[in-house]
This record gives structure tokens, C-alpha cells and sequence, in this order.
């Protein structure tokens, strides 16, 4: 049986802080936004991301060796991304494209399917209670305090 046809899936687009570096002006830690698509069982709270990131390649204040830079540029020659907005469309694309060929039967989901991997079930969920994340938290807890 495959376990991906009883999946009702909810497709979103999440993001990580992540640093740059630095500014090659004024030394300033360049912060910027690594977004991703995740994919939530929305019956049993498990969760998958997909292993394509979007994010920033370079500064978008540095000199560019593909040319003109705007709020939305996107090196298309060499895939890199110079606008934490070039990223999020890009990812935004990825999650229409996952969620509308979820919902016409074409994909269904990311069990088994090596471009996604598990990640820890949403909270309060019938999967997170399984894992018994917080049963081993309250355990490493004990254990630090010496009981």
C-alpha cells in the first residue's frame, strides 16, 4: 500500500536566518533569509522539507559578475541569488508547483521520495507525542541537574 495516497497535505514556505558573512564596506554581519518549502501530514503532524534552499549567494551591495542587481535579481546563467526577494519567489514557486500537483493527484507526497526528508512532527501533534520529544527533554533536563 502506499502510505502517501492517505496523506492530506498542507504545503508551506518557512525560512532560517542564516549569515552571509561580512559586508566587504563596513565589516556588518550580512543576515539574511534561507527559505525553504515544508510539507505538513495535516492528520498526523509529521512534517518533510524539500532539499533545494534558496538562498542568498553573494552581497547584494558587492560588485556583481553577472550585471545589473535589483530587489528581484537572480543570476539565471549560475543559479545564484542576489536578493533575499529573488530567494523567497523562488521557493514561493517551488511550493505552488508542490501543492498544485498534490491537488490534481499528480504528487502524492513525500514519503519514499528521495528529494524530501523527515523532520521533527508539529507540536502537540499525534506524531510529536509518539516521538516523545518531550519525555526525553524532561529526561536530559533531569539528568543535567544531577537527579
Amino acid at each position: 500500500m502506499n502510505d502517501n495516497k492517505l496523506l492530506e497535505l498542507l504545503v508551506e514556505l518557512d525560512a532560517n536566518a542564516f549569515s552571509l558573512g561580512r559586508c566587504w564596506e563596513d565589516g556588518e554581519a550580512l543576515i539574511h533569509l534561507a527559505y525553504f518549502v515544508r510539507v505538513t501530514d495535516m492528520k498526523s503532524g509529521r512534517r518533510w522539507v524539500h532539499e533545494k534552499t534558496f538562498k542568498m549567494t553573494h552581497d547584494c551591495h558587492g560588485p556583481s559578475a553577472c550585471g545589473e542587481q535589483g530587489e528581484d535579481y537572480r543570476c539565471p546563467a549560475k543559479q545564484e541569488f542576489w536578493s533575499d526577494k529573488a530567494c523567497e519567489n523562488a521557493a514561493l514557486a517551488l511550493a505552488s508547483k508542490v501543492d498544485a500537483a498534490h491537488k490534481a493527484g499528480k504528487w502524492a507526497g513525500p514519503i519514499n521520495n528521495s528529494h524530501w526528508t523527515e523532520i521533527d512532527a508539529a507540536y502537540g501533534s499525534e506524531a510529536y507525542q509518539a516521538q516523545g520529544v518531550e519525555a526525553r527533554e524532561a529526561y536530559l533536563e533531569r539528568r543535567e541537574a544531577g537527579r
